[in-house]
């Protein structure tokens, strides 16, 4: 059975390239958008490298670079996916390994237990981003 990292995963980190992007909810606009942007991204940068979850080539100033328009871009195709970036904004590195793991799961088993770091964001994500009525 396929996993929903497929989806997920694939969309989370390599749609960055370097860092980790649920549920919809009436978000920030205009200036206060740009401020939640740039915290998301001086959170996610460092501690991608912080934690390992770096992808190859990428350096903490490319992802600080190129964070802010990932953001923007996945946040206007989808705001579940948007959400699945705040949520992981603030997780630790422990947290992290257990939220990779947990989108791994095989489809149909991701909103199951036990539970992992973000995984409300995940199955909004999944239903509303990639129309899976069975994460």
């Amino acid at each position: 059975m396929p996993s929903y990292a497929r989806f997920c995963y694939g969309y989370v980190l390599a749609g960055l390239s370097m860092l980790p992007i649920g549920a919809c909810t009436d978000r920030a606009k205009g200036d206060d958008l740009e401020e939640e942007i740039d915290k998301i991204c001086r959170a996610s940068c460092p501690r991608a490298f912080e934690c390992g979850y770096a992808s190859e080539g990428n350096t903490l100033e490319k992802c600080l670079e190129t964070c802010p328009e990932t953001l923007r871009t996945s946040r206007e195709e989808c705001l579940a996916g948007y959400e699945v970036f705040v949520c992981l904004a603030d997780v630790s590195c422990s947290e992290y390994a257990e939220y990779t793991e947990g989108i791994r799961r095989p489809i149909g088993t991701i909103a199951d237990a036990p539970e992992f770091p973000c995984q409300a964001a995940v199955v909004t994500q999944a239903k509303e981003c990639f129309d899976t009525d069975d994460p």
